[in-house]
């Protein structure tokens, strides 16, 4: 059993006692969300990326466009669970708002 704790992931066997957990978090990115576990014992899990306002306008944001001075990249991970507090990142995609001209 998988379960979402804040900013990683936990793996629980059925009595509730921790096999694993990956923590993703830092001043630039954290889990957020959702989980999903998959049949091959990775994990799917939903990410942002915080960029800074100046980083968002030199990547291209319409500064109009930015609230509260940040601006929040949406990622979705696929995690491969490695020993007992580790996990590769196998597949990572992201949505990138800075290019986009709308919010």
């Amino acid at each position: 059993m998988e379960k979402s704790s804040i900013n990683g992931v936990e793996l629980l066997d059925r009595d509730g006692n921790l096999l694993c957990e990956y923590t993703y978090s830092s001043t630039k990115v954290s889990q957020h969300h959702d989980i999903f576990p998959l049949p091959n014992g990775n994990v799917l899990m939903l990410a942002v990326n915080t960029m800074t306002e100046a980083e968002a306008i030199q990547a291209g944001r319409d500064p109009n466009n930015i609230v509260h001075g940040k601006l929040f990249n949406e990622q979705i991970l696929e995690l491969e669970p490695v020993g007992a507090n580790d996990a590769n990142i196998v597949l990572g995609m992201e949505c990138k708002r800075s290019s986009y001209s709308r919010p």
